[in-house]
């Protein structure tokens, strides 16, 4: 080997061993094999790990004259060569490869002369796996000999353990980058700490439950950071659940777990902290509920039973008593009747079995049923129904039995809620291409806290002027308005009354269907 072949054979080993990016790799060794013998034309065949689509790359340096056609020519002798390797090159195909050339100035033409004459093809070995293959050609005969061959043998496997180095450590790179962002979208809180009891992961979630950012925590050591973080106990003091005050009131439960290598080594801890505050609430809520719906079922039972013994026993002689208690049994037996119609519902909407038959539906006139049908009870606290319609009213594509339950509550609300001698009005109008209808009424009004709860399940607001109900009437309504296309929501003031608004979408009758088409029974009389 010559003295300038060998500082250049040194020179290539520091410039790649400073390198650990598999691809920076490859085309500094082209550069180095373009140098180290009189070739023309060099190239890199290695699998890329971090394509599974198109794994095989092979990246080609050309003269700057001709290039493209000799790339062309260059690939096919490459794959000609493969068929002489081991592994997986015997079946490589071209379609199996994505080809990436670049060019180099070769300071005197070579013209028109693209024929390679000289070729040289040598596998990319690590240990007994081919990674992939080097390969130079030359447009002169007999361009390698054998101290030629020699030194790009050399070159070969230093390029092979540069390659499978950085593919190695971009591997390793992805990975962590992978499960940064598995640790960052975790909807459980999750901290770590090494051996020196320093932070070393903190997660989003995690930010969100306290309040603090991962850059305030990272490097320090839970005890710098009490109160902050007292629920950071070592697992041979574990806390199964605690509450947390701020940045707002959440009840966590902590999962803590001591991390230990192979060998035994204690590596540190980690923690995963899941927020059930939520968990607790629905908890509380369905505790409620049983106690609630207990009652709501106890009241006219009792109610029920008494005036019936009081009649068979023959205390009641007078028969407009009797007409009395009667009437009291039949309002009672329909509340239980609409109670329990509410437990089936919400049993059918969590079983994923809550029916709606939809049709053609004339609003109005359901509007105005309904409303008769209040006018009776409103007479008795002194209130005034008043209808608001914005004529005409387009048809809805809905179930009638549901739309009209969803009235039926609200506007049964707006009365029990009102103060007497006020007034209820029940507006309907079109706005934004859809069917809004609104009751509103002058009663007591909703506390701001219990606003954003309103319509969830076994929800029941905390003013004792409220109380009443299992919580499931708004809930269902909202379930209804919601499988309809609809949107229900709610605007109140303390003290001054509420507003009730829902939306359905018109009924579009497909095409070619004329009004008169209309499917019998979708009129309301």
């Amino acid at each position: 080997m010559l003295e300038g072949e060998a500082n250049l054979l040194y020179q290539f080993s520091k410039d790649l061993g400073a390198n650990i990016d598999s691809r920076r790799a490859v085309n500094l060794a082209l550069d180095y094999l373009l140098k180290v013998a009189p070739s023309h034309v060099a190239g890199i065949l290695v699998r890329d790990i971090a394509d599974h689509h198109q794994p095989w790359k092979l990246s080609v340096k050309v003269p700057r004259p001709g290039g493209e056609a000799i790339a062309s020519r260059f690939t096919e002798k490459i794959l000609d060569a493969m068929n002489a390797l081991p592994g997986d090159f015997a079946r490589l195909d071209k379609t199996a490869i994505t080809v990436e050339s670049s060019f180099w100035d070769v300071g005197n033409t070579i013209g028109d002369n693209t024929d390679m004459k000289s070729f040289l093809c040598l596998p990319l070995d690590v240990g007994k796996e081919t990674i992939g293959a080097l390969v130079v050609g030359s447009v002169s005969e007999n361009a390698f000999d054998d101290s030629r061959r020699q030194i790009m043998a050399m070159m070969a496997e230093q390029v092979a353990a540069a390659i499978r180095n950085g593919q190695l450590f971009e591997q390793m790179k992805m990975e962590k980058q992978n499960l940064e962002r598995v640790i960052s979208h975790m909807s459980d809180g999750l901290i770590a700490v090494d051996q020196n009891r320093r932070v070393t992961i903190f997660n989003a979630a995690l930010e969100s439950m306290t309040g603090l950012q991962a850059s305030e925590v990272i490097g320090k050591s839970p005890e710098e950071l009490q109160p902050l973080l007292a629920f950071l106990n070592t697992v041979e003091r574990p806390v199964e659940m605690l509450s947390l005050e701020r940045p707002k009131t959440r009840v966590l439960t902590l999962s803590p777990s001591e991390v230990i290598e192979d060998a035994g080594q204690h590596l540190g801890e980690i923690q995963v902290i899941h927020d059930i505050t939520q968990e607790r609430e629905l908890a509380r809520m369905r505790s409620e509920f049983v106690a609630n719906i207990s009652h709501e079922l106890r009241t006219p039972l009792h109610s029920i039973a008494g005036f019936n013994k009081l009649m068979l026993e023959g205390k009641v002689p007078d028969l407009e008593t009797q007409k009395e208690f009667l009437s009291i049994i039949d309002q009672q037996a329909e509340h239980l009747s609409k109670l329990v119609n509410n437990l089936i519902d919400v049993s059918s909407i969590e079983a994923g079995q809550f029916k709606i038959r939809k049709g053609p539906l004339m609003m109005e006139g359901l509007i105005r049923v309904v409303t008769a049908g209040f006018f009776s009870l409103a007479h008795e606290k002194g209130i005034v129904i008043k209808l608001d319609i914005k004529a005409p009213l387009p048809d809805v594509y809905g179930d009638e039995d549901r739309i009209r339950q969803v009235l039926t509550n609200l506007l049964g609300n707006a009365i029990k809620f009102s103060d007497n001698s006020s007034d209820v009005v029940v507006r309907a109008a079109v706005s934004d291409g859809m069917l809004k209808a609104q009751v509103i009424d002058h009663g007591i009004g909703i506390p701001p806290e219990a606003m954003p709860h309103l319509f969830e399940r076994f929800y029941r607001a905390s003013d004792p002027m409220a109380r009443g109900g299992a919580g499931l009437g708004l809930y269902i309504t909202r379930q209804i308005v919601e499988r309809h296309g609809g949107r229900i929501w709610v605007e109140s003031e303390l003290g001054k009354g509420s507003i009730f608004s829902f939306t359905l979408p018109p009924y579009v009758p497909p095409e070619g269907l004329d009004q008169k088409d209309r499917p019998e029974g979708s009129s309301i009389g």
